[in-house]
């Protein structure tokens, strides 16, 4: 039997309604939450930033259902247009960052990191006019002094440009603080093993000025142990910085008498304990 037009525009009305219904039942968006103005929302951690990416990627893996021709029917959507390991990948890292960062606001100087390395302070370095970089690192102090001993410093930049994977990082070449801060400038720097300047080893500027309270001296026993007691053992170590007045010449420390001065690079042996700079986050 042939149904009338108002049974047929009835019928139409009802579809559509139970359409609606539908969709807004099985929709993946929940409604809004009404935070008040007076309270921020506060930035989601890592961890649930993660929790939501992977339920959102769960949600594509699943069936869904809808409404197509007044008929509901399952189906299954095609999931976002992104790699899901790249996206493993970028939490992961994301979570790291978070926690390095944690983990070095609250580093006390002379405390030893997981590697074996020490953490000696804080550096906020300035070039040979005074100019400030205006970066600051956190410095860190190898375990154990540049293999070979007591070199030249024209040996010592070698030595240290050859390092390989030596306590876990490579050795730079700068032959004096100049091209240090030269790379620091321009963010060549990657983090290898350097000579320390004269402010990291001693904590003093060209002017005597204190300006690193917590440096390689003021630590010494925590980054020496008792290497320093030792008998007949020559405590004088190398800088990489330079004699304003003569470039043939560094200034280097010797730790029990808290001494400062130069000597020429190509006649005294000294050893040197290589440090690192991590820029603070």
């Amino acid at each position: 039997m042939a149904r009338s037009p108002f049974v047929d525009r009835l019928m139409r009305e009802v579809g559509v309604r139970v359409e609606k219904a539908v969709i807004d039942l099985i929709s993946n968006s929940p409604a809004p939450s009404k935070t008040p103005p007076s309270k921020a929302k506060s930035p989601a951690s890592p961890r649930t930033t993660a929790i939501r990416k992977q339920d959102k990627l769960n949600r594509f893996a699943t069936e869904k259902m809808r409404v197509a021709g007044g008929k509901v029917e399952t189906y299954t959507p095609k999931p976002p247009a992104q790699d899901v390991e790249k996206v493993i990948e970028a939490v992961a890292a994301e979570e790291e960052r978070a926690r390095k960062k944690a983990f070095l606001a609250n580093l006390k100087p002379g405390q030893q990191m997981p590697d074996g390395s020490i953490f000696v302070g804080r550096y906020s370095p300035k070039d040979r006019q005074g100019n400030s970089l205006c970066r600051e690192f956190n410095v860190f102090a190898a375990k154990e002094d540049l293999p070979a001993g007591r070199q030249m410093y024209c040996h010592t930049v070698q030595h240290l440009a050859k390092l390989r994977n030596w306590n876990g990082y490579n050795g730079a070449s700068y032959e004096n603080d100049t091209q240090l801060y030269e790379a620091l400038r321009k963010g060549t720097y990657a983090g290898q093993w350097i000579i320390p300047t004269k402010e990291i080893l001693h904590g003093r500027d060209m002017q005597d000025a204190l300006t690193m309270p917590d440096n390689i001296h003021t630590h010494k026993d925590s980054i020496f142990g008792d290497l320093l007691e030792q008998p007949g053992f020559i405590d004088s170590y190398w800088s990489c910085t330079e004699d304003p007045d003569n470039s043939k010449k560094v200034f280097k420390t010797t730790f029990h008498s808290r001494s400062m001065y130069t000597e020429n690079k190509a006649v005294s042996k000294l050893r040197c304990r290589p440090v690192r700079l991590e820029p603070v986050p």
